[in-house]
């Protein structure tokens, strides 16, 4: 029978307290309402390397384990820091196109999508569908080299 040992290690609580201290000291005391403080939170975060994590260091990453980037987002939640603007781009945009991407997409986006220059979202709610999938009524057309997208979102 195997046995887990689920306590923490000397290094992980080492990890916590340099986490928590770098969020005592540049949490934004005041709520980020522009575009502009929330993409430079985005890059505050990213730079100290609590941004992509988990992403491989070929495409700027850091190849932390999961527990490290558990004990980030308990320390963010302790600490009341705000989320990154760029959760679809770090989180389902980047994996993809580390996993499944040309290398001319990661090159194009993955950088970006870091650094919050680009910030991606998912459009899947419209005014007479809400959250209901099968009601959606806009749809994206190629016209020669482009997508023409005819609907609300």
């Amino acid at each position: 029978m195997m046995t887990m040992d689920l306590r923490y290690t000397a290094e992980d609580e080492a990890f916590r307290a340099t986490a928590r201290a770098w969020l005592a000291e540049n949490t934004p005391r005041e709520p980020l309402r522009t575009v502009a403080g929330k993409k430079a939170w985005h890059r505050r975060l990213y730079e100290a390397g609590y941004l992509g994590m988990g992403w491989p260091k070929a495409y700027g990453g850091r190849e932390a384990r999961p527990l490290e980037q558990a004990i980030v987002v308990e320390e963010m939640a302790r600490a009341n820091a705000p989320a990154s603007i760029n959760w679809a781009g770090l989180g389902l945009v980047g994996p993809t196109l580390i996993h499944h991407g040309s290398d001319a997409q990661r090159e194009r986006y993955l950088r970006n999508i870091l650094l919050g220059d680009e910030v991606w979202c998912q459009l899947y709610s419209e005014p007479n569908a809400g959250s209901d999938l099968a009601a959606l009524q806009c749809r994206a057309e190629i016209d020669g080299d482009e997508f023409v997208v005819n609907g609300q979102k």
